[in-house]
């Protein structure tokens, strides 16, 4: 029965792999974020001259929920891989610094925090 035991908590801990794909699958919606940032700015610059200063405001805000957004992938993605799956051996200079210090419930917050952000600008973004 041990060994039964022994095999069950260890295919259970190994289970936590299964989270990778899930966070490499937002690395690639985080590469859309970067080439739907880069289509709106060429549209802005194309633009600019006919474009009213609202429409340039919106086009401002819409790059900034992007950058929100995106952000708060990076912050999930990172301080979920090394919470859930395994820790980064990655050298200081590349490491951000802190990474190792958001816990499960810190992340909670921090996601709280950005999505109010994120929120508010579609808000004023429907207001103006």
């Amino acid at each position: 029965m041990k060994i039964l035991e022994t095999f069950l908590e260890r295919f259970i801990l190994l289970s936590r792999w299964l989270l990778a794909p899930i966070y490499l699958a937002l690395v690639a919606v985080l590469v859309l974020f970067t080439v739907k940032a880069f289509q709106e700015v060429t549209h802005l610059y194309q633009t600019i001259t006919t474009l009213s200063e609202v429409g340039l405001t919106l086009s401002v805000l819409a790059l900034i929920d992007m950058a929100l957004i995106a952000n708060l992938l990076v912050m999930v993605i990172l301080s979920s891989y090394e919470n859930f799956v395994s820790s980064f051996d990655a050298p200081d200079q590349e490491r951000p610094s802190w990474l190792g210090r958001i816990d499960a419930a810190a992340l909670k917050i921090k996601l709280a925090v950005a999505i109010v952000a994120i929120s508010s600008i579609h808000l004023l973004k429907a207001f103006m």
